[in-house]
């Protein structure tokens, strides 16, 4: 997940890596991304437990979601052949030929065709009744091992689906291979030594890709009837499913110039160095707020941990009010967490240096956190809200009165106190 939405951001940030290969190759990683989404989730739960449920709806929707992908995955590939066979073997017109608007009809018929195939495949299963074992001997809701579970006879299903599926392998990797061997050719053809190495370049992270797609999926739907066995099946499958979308983001990132390039200086801005102050410059003070602070630090990690353990501990706190304070207590930790130990290191040795990347990271967590804590406060004050004005469920007398006045009392005095502090930081900044 990473890998790809990485890549998919660098391509998006970077004008350069706004051409063609680089479009169809942001699609790709969004398709490799959407396999491993449907697929790994549900396959570490099987890891965890023994055996994991999953009703009709949810293995339909497993299904069809990565069949999308996977159909859309197989035409963007062809997309990209044809690229590279007009980028090397037309270069004079590669600008003309793969305008904006084919890329955009390239992608937009790679989606379509996807939609299209697994409407049809899914839309098919619909037909069979399920009355045998419920158990599916694979790590996701595959299509072919639920053939195996139907009572009706899935003979039309098969056949629809090896037909489909032998069409779709056959056409795209007929293309393919035309798309290459008119590269080859091409490539053959060049006198220049440099311009060969280069066009071998630009094609090579593509052809790897393909091989490894192609193979796999050829084995697992076309070849199906020579009887593989079901290890056989789950090795295939979990090589598409899981290691190819690992793969495909490496395999491309390390095959182009421009990616690398791009991710080079993301690591070198990333890499850029700051100085904090700290809160005071006096050397006299520095012992003294170290032991100040380092004692409000593990006072306030010892008090919110404590506070969540005896909650999770206690079946007699497991109720609303606790169950929102224990929460507040773990957002406690993690603000503290995420700014103490930064400025205690700063006073003890004055070493005040923090990258970029810390610095995003420490904010990161401490906005996470300091958000979080902010409608816990909102969620606290409702359950309050309800504890107390709803008659029905509470005996309004003056002992009632005192106990709703003592319940509230904590609950708004760290609500001004969080609020104030926040309103007088972010809200106002202009008064200096």
């Amino acid at each position: 997940m990473m890998g790809n939405l990485g890549l998919i951001f660098l391509i998006w940030k970077d004008p350069h890596l706004h051409t063609p290969m680089y479009i169809f190759l942001g699609h790709l990683a969004f398709a490799d991304g959407c396999i491993s989404t449907t697929v790994t989730p549900k396959m570490l739960m099987t890891f965890l437990y023994k055996n994991v449920m999953i009703s009709m709806g949810e293995c339909f929707g497993q299904y069809y979601f990565f069949c999308i992908s996977a159909t859309t995955e197989i035409f963007l590939l062809v997309a990209m052949a044809y690229d590279r066979y007009v980028a090397i073997c037309n270069p004079l017109h590669y600008a003309v030929v793969m305008s904006k608007r084919l890329c955009t009809v390239l992608i937009s018929m790679s989606y379509i065709i996807g939609f299209v195939n697994c409407d049809l495949n899914v839309g098919l299963l619909f037909r069979l009744s399920f009355c045998k074992s419920n158990i599916i001997d694979h790590f996701y809701c595959e299509i072919l091992p639920l053939y195996t579970l139907s009572c009706t006879d899935p003979s039309l299903n098969t056949l629809i689906i090896f037909i489909c599926a032998s069409s779709i392998q056959i056409s795209t990797s007929v293309t393919i291979v035309v798309s290459y061997a008119r590269v080859l050719f091409a490539v053959l053809n060049m006198k220049s030594k440099k311009g060969r190495k280069k066009a071998f370049f630009t094609c090579s992270a593509h052809l790897l890709s393909v091989s490894l797609f192609y193979g796999t999926l050829l084995f697992m739907y076309v070849s199906h009837g020579s009887g593989p066995s079901k290890t056989q099946d789950k090795i295939f499958s979990l090589f598409y499913t899981v290691v190819i979308p690992l793969l495909n983001p490496f395999i491309y990132s390390l095959r182009n110039k421009e990616v690398l390039v791009d991710v080079i200086e993301g690591n070198r801005t990333l890499q850029i160095k700051f100085v904090l102050r700290g809160i005071t410059d006096q050397p006299e003070l520095q012992i003294p707020l170290f032991l100040v602070f380092f004692s409000i630090y593990v006072i306030t990690m010892v008090g919110n941990l404590g506070l969540f353990f005896l909650i999770w501990k206690d079946p007699h706190l497991h109720t609303p009010m606790y169950f929102f304070l224990g929460n507040l207590a773990f957002t406690d930790f993690c603000t503290i967490s995420s700014v103490t130990p930064k400025m205690l290191m700063k006073i003890s040795n004055k070493n005040g240096m923090i990258s970029l990347g810390e610095c995003s990271a420490q904010y990161y967590f401490f906005c996470f956190s300091a958000t979080t804590e902010v409608f816990l406060l909102v969620a606290m004050a409702y359950d309050r809200y309800v504890a107390i004005c709803n008659p029905l469920h509470y005996a309004v007398s003056k002992k009632g009165r005192k106990k709703a006045s003592f319940t509230c009392s904590g609950h708004l005095l760290f609500v001004s106190l969080f609020y104030g502090t926040l309103l007088f930081m972010y809200v106002s900044p202009g008064s200096g």
